[in-house]
């Protein structure tokens, strides 16, 4: 439900600033992607694991390739997708190898403000998840 709502909202602020109804949906879709399109069906998204971390569950976060991440995924466009202490404003748990692209000066924005994606887009782009 809040995931629709974001993407509504991002629709009609694009309907409000002149944009046709195909070029608004368009539009927010690159911003807040519909609710049913998946991110790994998007191409944004990753599952990064490791040789000591194979499985897609918390243990990830304790090796030297989180280390990395933690310290770099920004420079390359990357954030961490969910984090640890987000996940009542992202409606998922803590996935720490699953990353998503969002470009380099987006993810230097979020890295630095501590928010994670949905609070980003509120903040900047004054969508209501």
């Amino acid at each position: 439900a809040a995931r629709q709502s974001a993407y509504e909202a991002a629709v009609q602020s694009y309907r409000e600033a002149g944009s046709k109804e195909e070029d608004a949906a368009a539009k927010a879709a690159t911003v807040q992607p519909a609710p049913e399109a998946s991110e790994y069906a998007t191409g944004y998204a990753a599952d990064i694991l490791t040789a000591d971390s194979l499985e897609e569950n918390t243990g990830f976060a304790d090796t030297r390739a989180y280390e990395w991440l933690e310290a770099y995924a920004a420079e390359y466009g990357f954030i961490l997708r969910y984090p640890t202490d987000k996940s009542a404003t992202t409606g998922i748990g803590y996935e720490p190898w699953h990353y998503r692209y969002v470009g380099k000066e987006a993810a230097s924005d979020i890295a630095e403000s501590g928010l994670c994606l949905e609070e980003w887009l509120v903040e900047t782009y004054h969508v209501q998840a």
